[in-house]
């Protein structure tokens, strides 16, 4: 992959997916009938490649840091303990603690074996901290 900007944590450009996406609409134009000088597996393939294009230009501001892409997944994969334990940490870094408490407690729920202590011991630091001492 190669980067966009002068850090390595901007956008993603994956070359080798692109020339995969040639290389098989090169081989779909020696199959099939054709529609302008295309075949259809071809047609297929590059409306593959630009529906995976507008996904990744949604994508791109998601990319921005490390706390942007934390964000997104966080509020998209609600069913995950360690996307949500990482999404807390960033709530607790802003120093937003009602959010980073009900996110280290929605990943205590999620998976309560977690051999990992970390959830709850951020959740009983901010409890601590907060005076509930009893919770």
């Amino acid at each position: 992959p190669l980067s966009r900007g002068d850090d390595d944590r901007g956008a993603l450009l994956y070359i080798p997916s692109a020339g995969l996406l040639i290389a098989l609409v090169g081989l779909a134009r020696l199959f099939g009938p054709r529609i302008g000088g295309l075949s259809i597996w071809g047609w297929l393939l590059l409306a593959a490649g630009a529906l995976a294009t507008w996904r990744c230009a949604l994508r791109v501001p998601e990319w921005e840091n490390s706390d942007s892409i934390t964000t997104a997944d966080g509020m998209t994969q609600l069913r995950s303990a360690r996307v949500q334990f990482n999404y807390a940490n960033v709530h607790l870094q802003a120093k937003r603690y009602d959010e980073a408490l009900l996110t280290y407690q929605r990943a205590i729920e999620i998976d309560p074996t977690d051999r990992d202590a970390l959830p709850l011991y951020h959740a009983g630091q901010i409890l601590f901290f907060k005076g509930q001492r009893d919770r």
